[in-house]
């Protein structure tokens, strides 16, 4: 097994399926995310 071999970490800040009509509150536009990661 090699050392060290790359690799990609995604994440989802708001899950996998956002929307507004299940919380008013949850971030979905960019403008949003960003925000909320402060």
């Amino acid at each position: 097994m090699k050392d060290n071999i790359p690799c990609i970490i995604t994440v989802a800040i708001t899950g996998s399926v956002p929307k507004k009509i299940d919380n008013p509150t949850i971030p979905i536009t960019v403008s949003e995310q960003i925000e909320s990661t402060r």
